[in-house]
């Protein structure tokens, strides 16, 4: 599942989620009277409503990679492979998915790699555990934080830009096994220019595009040149320019966090195609 501009105190859509609507019995009494009235209207009033809400949940109880990009316009994302989900300057986040076991024709994400410059990260849900590892030397342009509530959960922002981030936490085992992803983009990331699964960020979301064939064509990337499976010193990376690098800005770690000695990561190559 993959979001974007999400608010750090917002809770992350469910695959299947369900929401119970407010009954009339939980409302304030009524004087008695009108209650028969009340409850009349309220039953009326809710159906139409529920019949309403069902028509726009149905279609995203699909167990299929969920998409939100940086404009807000929701939709699924099913094809396997790897993707460019969102690139800027010289920020890349790309996803690997493969189909949802048990579930044919379906994708789920499970791994994430994330540049900044020379800087990469790797993501990568082996089994039922997500394993980070470097996939370069020298990952000092990036700083990555770990959720103290939840082990499986990381915030990743590139360092010259602290507005900007990237969360990857697991899925509950109950609800299938593959990432949650949901990427923040600052104002500095638009006006740069931004492509990818994610859109444009050019404040309109009539114009992203939603349609996977066509999603395909634009970004799929090789399985044997992407940033999961180039060796380190063999990545297409954008290099920093002298701003980026004379930039000394401190990221503060979010409350809840802790910051993670990337230092002391293994660096991996990641088979992309398993």
């Amino acid at each position: 599942m993959v979001s974007t501009n999400q608010n750090p105190n917002d809770v992350m859509p469910r695959r299947a989620s369900c929401y119970a609507m407010t009954s009339a019995s939980s409302m304030p009494h009524a004087p008695r009277a009108g209650l028969s009235r009340l409850r009349s209207s309220l039953q009326t009033t809710s159906l139409a409503l529920l019949l309403a809400l069902l028509a726009t949940v149905v279609p995203n109880f699909a167990f299929a990679a969920h998409l939100k990009t940086i404009d807000g316009k929701w939709f699924d994302f099913v094809p396997s492979g790897v993707f460019s989900l969102l690139k800027s300057g010289r920020l890349q986040v790309q996803v690997a998915q493969k189909p949802q076991v048990g579930a044919p024709g379906v994708g789920s994400i499970y791994g994430v790699a994330i540049a900044h410059g020379e800087s990469l990260m790797h993501f990568v849900l082996q089994g039922n555990k997500l394993v980070v590892t470097r996939g370069s030397s020298n990952a000092s342009s990036l700083v990555v934080f770990r959720s103290t509530v939840n082990p499986s959960s990381y915030r990743v922002f590139p360092k010259t830009d602290p507005a900007s981030y990237i969360d990857i936490s697991t899925n509950s085992p109950q609800s299938g096994n593959y990432l949650n992803v949901a990427a923040v983009a600052s104002l500095f990331i638009r006006t740069q220019g931004v492509d990818g699964l994610l859109g444009n960020g050019n404040g309109n979301p009539l114009d992203d595009v939603a349609d996977n064939a066509q999603l395909v064509k634009l970004f799929q990337l090789p399985d044997n040149n992407n940033l999961f499976t180039c060796t380190p010193g063999n990545c297409q990376f954008v290099p920093l320019n002298a701003a980026d690098k004379s930039a000394n800005l401190s990221v503060k770690a979010p409350q809840g966090y802790s910051k993670v000695d990337i230092a002391k990561l293994p660096v991996s190559t990641i088979a992309s195609n398993r």
